[in-house]
């Protein structure tokens, strides 16, 4: 069967959980989700999806230790992660997208496409404001 990318999900939200592995997989995408972190990182690891969707209101991501998890592996800290939530506290370094909930279906589907059917390399301009002023 031939897919259009690789998805892996975390979410302890069975809703979510069902709703989005049915909606992606009638789209032709390979879709892996789970409530549990340990076998969404070692799936990610395994499969190498080309996007990770995290959902941020999990009780597991209390104080975000869960995307410090996801990075320490290197095999899939180059991959992009999309977090959903209903409330963001603060932006995190690695993640490069965010979506709040409730969100827009077509929102998550042009971000997914851009990974997973561009196969896009998104370059990211870092302002340091911090530079030295002597230069």
């Amino acid at each position: 069967m031939n897919t259009l990318g690789t998805i892996c999900i975390f979410s302890e939200d069975a809703n979510l959980l069902f709703e989005q592995t049915i909606r992606l997989k009638d789209k032709k995408y390979l879709v892996f989700a789970t409530s549990n972190i340990y076998k969404f990182v070692k799936y990610a690891r395994e499969l190498q999806p080309d996007i990770m969707i995290v959902d941020v209101d999990a009780s597991a991501l209390k104080d975000y230790h869960v995307l410090e998890y996801i990075r320490h592996y290197k095999r899939i800290t180059d991959k992009p992660i999309l977090l959903v939530g209903k409330n963001f506290d603060r932006c995190y370094v690695g993640i490069a997208h965010y979506a709040r909930k409730p969100y827009l279906t077509q929102i998550i589907d042009e971000i997914i496409e851009s990974y997973c059917l561009g196969n896009k390399k998104h370059d990211v301009l870092l302002l340091d404001d911090c530079a030295n002023k002597d230069d």
